[in-house]
């Protein structure tokens, strides 16, 4: 499972530091399936476009750098 933050400001700074790492460290331990739970949603009131915002800079970076597959990798919208 990988979480990342769904607030402006704090996926962005994720994204900058420790998201893209986080990737390659879990396809380097042999992981070929992902959740990522998008959280924190529930403080921008579930926004479908924020939701998709992140999914669309995610799923290409995932599938290309961190060698996933589509059909292993799943989103969820999550709030902890």
């Amino acid at each position: 499972v990988l979480v990342v933050p769904a607030l402006e400001g704090e996926f962005e700074a994720a994204w900058q530091n420790s998201i893209p790492q986080h990737i390659v460290l879990a396809r380097g331990l042999g992981i070929s399936q992902l959740v990522v739970a998008v959280n924190k949603l529930d403080a921008i009131e579930w926004s479908q476009v924020r939701y998709d915002t992140i999914k669309t800079k995610l799923l290409p970076y995932l599938k290309q750098s961190g060698g996933f597959l589509e059909k292993r990798i799943h989103f969820v919208p999550v709030s902890g």
